[in-house]
């Protein structure tokens, strides 16, 4: 309930201040007794205060700002089938060695590659042609952080 009456104060403001709602800043809502304010706008562009004499009642501190993310942890490499060229992009925390797969075969699928991670073991994957006498070529940045052959037979 008061995510919506704090989202239906926003839209006022922007309609009161000519701002169209579907350029306005920020948005409310709620579910069961928890609720979120949130900014369209991401990293340190991202920022909130709040106002009025009951923010403490909710809220630790009055003013927020995002974080810019850390993109230099970022891992990239490509995998070519001789037709199509995936270029994989590693820019998540994955919980364990099968999301990072999924993720990658996900990659692949999407640039239609005819290839699949597949896993070696808790810490190790492997790049397979999905068809026969698919030739395999690894390239980019980061291939050699990964992978020690970077073609296959």
């Amino acid at each position: 309930m008061v995510g919506s009456a704090v989202d239906s104060t926003i839209q006022q403001y922007c309609n009161d201040h000519g701002i169209n709602l579907g350029n306005r800043p920020m948005a409310a809502m709620g579910f069961g007794d928890t609720f979120f304010i949130s900014t369209f706008k991401i990293g340190s562009n991202a920022a909130i205060t709040l106002g009025g004499n009951d923010w403490s009642f909710f809220f630790p501190t009055s003013h927020f700002t995002g974080i810019d993310e850390d993109r230099l942890k970022n891992r990239t490499f490509t995998v070519s089938d001789g037709v199509n060229t995936a270029t994989v992009l590693l820019e998540w925390q994955y919980l364990d060695m099968d999301d990072l797969i999924g993720d990658i075969n996900d990659q692949l699928s999407n640039a239609s590659v005819s290839a699949s991670a597949v896993k070696v073991n808790e810490n190790q994957f492997k790049i397979i042609a999905t068809l026969a006498k698919v030739k395999l070529t690894i390239g980019g940045a980061n291939k050699d952080q990964f992978f020690d052959v970077f073609q296959t037979q």
